[in-house]
């Protein structure tokens, strides 16, 4: 559970920085106390050293990440004036590909601001993800898988400048002037994007740093960015296996499906100014950026994205396209054919008035879902929505298309919005789509692992079986163990079999 904090919420500017109780920073040091001495390892970088403080150990270490010069050319060819007016800017004028104005009317149009006004403020204004004040500049090294990819590294930061997500390059101190407050960074680690081939690695912050709070006196202490928030703050519906299989299975025949990805979806959403402070993200030894956008590792993000994912299911839910899930930014349309519609309306309305007498919204942990009956399992019928429109006839059933629905559709709704849907990615209308790691045969109402997939779990269990020697890290343990969940969704009877593993994981304690 996270520990609750005050958290920066007016603007950039704030006057108390500073807490009585926490030492005065004016860099990224992070001394050891006046009784300890610090050893120092000298850096292979002629920049000035940074420190940072390793909880559970007295030493002052120094950094020695490999510097990059495309980043210091970055840094080099403009002034500080200069970059400080560009993040001034920024501070007055959140930049989104989405369209407020847009998302204003649509909502107002359909009957949906009162439930999704937020997204407005989001969008307009940046989101309060909950990052806590920050009192102390702590500046800790990213992950060694940085230094290992130093130039894929360089080229993915240099992205997020190019896209005005970061603004600087700054110094430490010229970062706290740009602010106005010291600051935070969390260790950056390349992380392999699943499916990707050749890979593709995407860079996540690990804001759960310090796992342990590091004590700087008596009272205070240094946290994580995530120590002070709670997910269950940040609730969103998810199309998660059971919501999409109980859809599937109640589709009329002849029916299709297509899937479409958000681009860069957590990095299209501002944060408001004020929290900026807590996502400065470390470039090199010397050199750091002002991070806008959310990020990935942040606890609030999945649920900050995941309302603007809800209310654009909103408005094409009361637009008349569906039935639609999304996981995260990857989103599942569903068409049916035009004689079919009828019938389903009906249905429809008949699971609605389940939901409405039998179920309603429930919320578990930071999922929202809604109730509906038991089905002949004794199970409860999930669903993500309170399915309160019905399916309509869009332009597209006009010109010859014998569907409900078909991606031009999609598109008129959702690009006056500025949805950056990666088109590349798109999956068009078939009846065998691939959705949350499964491909799902709408005919034969059969599910199962994708063949690739498939060749990547069983390579997983024989590298497992046949270790030498036969010993195991959590990491190796744990990513095993999430492999045969996500296979148990399409036989549960497997599950069973997961107990000796789950057993081992225990082993490692907390």
């Amino acid at each position: 559970m996270a520990r609750p904090s005050p958290f920066a919420s007016s603007a950039v500017g704030h006057t108390s920085t500073t807490s009585t109780t926490a030492t005065p920073s004016t860099s990224t040091e992070l001394k050891s106390a006046p009784s300890r001495s610090a050893t120092l390892r000298r850096s292979s970088s002629p920049a000035r050293a940074l420190l940072y403080a390793l909880p559970g150990n007295s030493e002052a270490v120094l950094q020695t990440t490999e510097e990059s010069p495309r980043i210091y050319a970055l840094y080099a060819g403009s002034t500080t004036t200069e970059r400080l007016g560009a993040l001034a800017r920024r501070q007055l004028s959140p930049q989104t590909p989405f369209n407020a104005d847009a998302w204003e009317l649509a909502f107002t149009s359909l009957g949906l601001f009162d439930s999704y006004h937020s997204v407005i403020s989001i969008l307009r204004s940046g989101a309060n993800a909950g990052i806590p004040i920050i009192h102390q500049t702590f500046a800790p090294p990213n992950t060694k898988s940085v230094a290992e990819n130093s130039a894929l590294f360089e080229s993915l930061m240099l992205h997020e400048f190019e896209s005005e997500r970061f603004y600087g390059p700054f110094t430490a101190e010229e970062t706290e002037r740009a602010l106005d407050s010291p600051f935070q960074t969390s260790p950056i680690s390349l992380v392999p994007k699943p499916n990707s081939n050749p890979p593709k690695f995407r860079p996540v912050n690990n804001l759960s740093y310090p796992h342990t709070p590091i004590p700087r006196s008596p009272s205070s202490f240094i946290s994580s960015i995530n120590y002070s928030i709670d997910a269950d703050n940040y609730p969103c519906t998810w199309g998660t296996f059971a919501v999409c299989s109980l859809l599937i299975a109640r589709l009329p025949p002849g029916s299709q499906a297509a899937v479409r990805d958000v681009s860069e979806a957590y990095r299209r959403v501002p944060i408001v100014p004020a929290q900026w402070p807590g996502t400065v993200v470390r470039l090199t030894d010397t050199l750091f950026a002002i991070n806008v956008a959310l990020l990935f590792g942040l606890v609030s993000s999945g649920g900050i994205w995941g309302l603007i994912a809800d209310a654009l299911c909103a408005i094409l839910r009361a637009s008349g396209i569906g039935p639609l899930c999304k996981w995260v930014d990857d989103f599942i349309f569903f068409r049916v054919r035009l004689e079919h519609l009828p019938e389903y309306n009906r249905k429809q309305r008949k699971w609605a008035a389940r939901i409405l007498t039998q179920g309603g919204k429930r919320q578990s942990n930071s999922r929202i879902w809604f109730a509906g009956g038991l089905l002949p399992d004794g199970t409860v019928e999930e669903f993500d929505n309170e399915l309160s429109f019905p399916l309509l006839p869009q332009p597209s059933s006009k010109s010859g298309n014998r569907y409900s629905c078909d991606i031009n559709d999609i598109d008129a709704i959702t690009d006056p919005l500025g949805v950056p849907w990666a088109k590349e990615k798109d999956q068009p209308f078939s009846s065998r789509p691939t959705y949350i790691g499964f491909y799902w045969d709408l005919q034969e109402r059969t599910v199962g692992l994708p063949d690739k997939k498939k060749a990547k779990y069983l390579t997983a269990i024989d590298v497992w079986q046949n270790a030498n020697p036969p010993t195991h890290t959590l990491k190796e343990a744990q990513e095993l163990h999430g492999k045969l969940q996500h296979a148990a969704h399409i036989l549960p009877a497997g599950r069973a079999y997961l107990t000796a593993l789950e057993s081992f994981l225990g082993v490692f304690g907390d």
